[in-house]
């Protein structure tokens, strides 16, 4: 199983990633105990995201994010997180790379 390393949310590395198709729905407690590294829970605050991973697996900086909810989501609850990356391939390649942590993902393309 690839190993996931945790990046700060000010780490610029993750400049640059965005949504390229690929999902994971689960609550943000549970991918943060499947992947073994913490989330920045942003709150509610009009923003358009609330809960936050940052990471580098296989060598790919990535994020995960819930996007557009627009109220407050609990840290159980389950929803959609967007998978950024900076290209689809990479995209791609974390999405099969989270599946073996028995995240579940899919592809809106």
């Amino acid at each position: 199983m690839a190993k996931v390393i945790n990046l700060k949310d000010d780490d610029e590395r993750i400049y640059g990633t965005s949504f390229h198709g690929d999902v994971v729905t689960s609550s943000a407690n549970s991918i943060s105990k499947k992947l073994g590294i913490p989330f920045h829970d942003y709150g509610y605050d009009g923003d358009k995201v609330t809960h936050e991973f940052d990471f580098e697996i296989d060598g790919i900086v990535a994020t995960l994010y819930d996007w557009k909810e627009y109220r407050e989501v609990g840290n159980d609850e389950v929803v959609e997180f967007h998978i950024g990356a900076r290209t689809a391939e990479e995209s791609h390649k974390v999405a099969s790379t989270l599946r073996t942590y028995n995240l579940s993902v899919r592809s809106w393309r």
